[in-house]
């Protein structure tokens, strides 16, 4: 998934982005004058940048995920503890419910030291910045 950012500031090897989203109206035109939408506040977010690219504060960017990223968070966050949850019940069948308890407080301890906590690669990517005719290409 991408995104299109501002950069509001070069922070060494990251950039403080604020989002390019337009607010979006799902519900239509009522026909009484009324709007029933509102716009969204911009959203500021920090992204890593790739030491190929210079970036200047209003620069605007192409902004995605690096690859496995998702994936791997889902499985360390959620997999690995529900894992060792079913095992700690099924390895103590006469108390489960401990043998769970104590299977998913290890499994969310086991990944504390991983993390990501404000690292560089775990943050959203710059992958380019946009020239002048794409920003108006997408009316950004």
């Amino acid at each position: 998934m991408t995104t299109y950012a501002t950069i509001l500031r070069v922070e060494g090897e990251t950039v403080i982005l604020q989002s390019k989203e337009k607010a979006g109206c799902a519900c239509g035109d009522k026909g009484d004058g009324s709007a029933c939408c509102s716009a969204k506040p911009p959203v500021t977010f920090q992204a890593a940048t790739p030491p190929s690219l210079v970036l200047n504060p209003g620069d605007v960017v192409e902004v995605g995920t690096p690859s496995g990223m998702l994936l791997w968070d889902f499985i360390r966050l959620i997999v690995l503890p529900l894992g060792l949850a079913v095992t700690g019940a099924l390895l103590f069948p006469q108390a489960q419910a401990l043998g769970g308890l104590g299977g998913l407080v290890l499994g969310f301890l086991i990944q504390l030291p991983f993390s990501p906590s404000k690292r560089v690669k775990s943050l959203p990517q710059v992958l380019r910045v946009l020239p002048s005719f794409d920003l108006k290409t997408l009316a950004l």
